[in-house]
């Protein structure tokens, strides 16, 4: 969620095209069984035999959890912190504040589309103020904090759920979702999102970038609810971004992020709020009155 500026192509290219490309990650679940103690003498019983009357595998509750069953208006709320990783080593550099507004709207056959604005803040360790000039750790030196202008993205789904974004074609995001599973009482959906910015004609690209999405939401609020609640946890592994000016500096960043889904922008923290109205005062006021990208 914590994305580059790919319509700056001039900056990204600036920045030089020799990123070196983020090794694949790979991401091993292991399932097992969830035992629970049953009345004295019948011993152990396997969670299984209270499961849900609906099968993960649909798609449906997939869609649900991350958005709404019907034409809704969400928010996610989503706050982290990005790290400096060199040599096994972890520094902290600075902390995420990301609000994403979706607009998920249905149509004939099941497909559907989904149109979000996402807000992304840098902000200073253990404050709430924006970012603006960072001193950079490594080399001593002050750089301007660069981040794009919000701007909605579109995908369009089919009733399986394969969707097409309308991403520009310097900006290529691949995604890999696996299949959701129950543990106790609740839904548990991930994906796994390669990002890559490429220059105009360029050999490799100017920055890479590996997210790890894990999704929960509760079987209650899942059956019963139209917009159930959910939250999710996020880890990105990337590049540095090319304003940082770490040049051919060995390592690259680590996010870790945690969030949940609302249903009005009254549920947002304060800080988010307040980073809205001071910084986007236009979203602030009016967050869905945004046209389909």
């Amino acid at each position: 969620m914590d994305e580059p500026a790919s319509e700056d192509q001039r900056y990204v290219a600036r920045a030089g095209q020799t990123r070196r490309a983020l090794l694949g990650a790979a991401a091993a679940m292991v399932s097992g069984c969830v035992m629970r103690r049953g009345p004295v003498g019948q011993g152990l019983k396997l969670a299984a035999e209270s499961s849900p009357p609906f099968e993960a595998s649909d798609p449906s509750w997939r869609r649900k959890l991350l958005y709404a069953a019907e034409d809704a208006d969400i928010i996610w709320s989503i706050l982290g912190r990005k790290f400096g990783l060199r040599e096994n080593q972890l520094t902290p550099l600075w902390e995420t504040n990301t609000v994403a507004f979706s607009k998920i709207r249905y149509g004939a056959r099941g497909a559907y589309s989904v149109t979000t604005l996402e807000v992304v803040f840098y902000t200073e360790l253990g404050s709430h103020r924006r970012l603006q000039n960072w001193l950079n750790p490594y080399t001593g030196t002050t750089r301007k904090v660069f981040l794009p202008d919000p701007q909605p993205v579109t995908s369009a789904c089919d009733a399986a759920s394969h969707c097409e974004r309308n991403v520009p074609e310097s900006l290529s995001i691949a995604e890999v979702e696996s299949e959701p599973y129950w543990l106790g009482d609740h839904l548990w959906a991930h994906s796994e999102k390669r990002i890559e910015v490429r220059a105009t004609n360029a050999d490799r690209p100017a920055f890479t970038s590996t997210e790890f999405l894990a999704y929960q939401g509760n079987r209650a609020e899942l059956a019963h609810e139209t917009v159930p609640a959910a939250s999710l946890n996020l880890e990105i592994i990337s590049d540095w971004l090319p304003w940082m000016d770490m040049a051919e500096q060995e390592g690259g960043l680590y996010t870790r992020a945690s969030g949940s889904k609302l249903r009005t922008p009254d549920e947002l923290p304060g800080s988010t709020l307040q980073l809205l109205q001071s910084h986007f005062p236009k979203i602030a006021r009016n967050p869905f009155q945004f046209s389909q990208a």
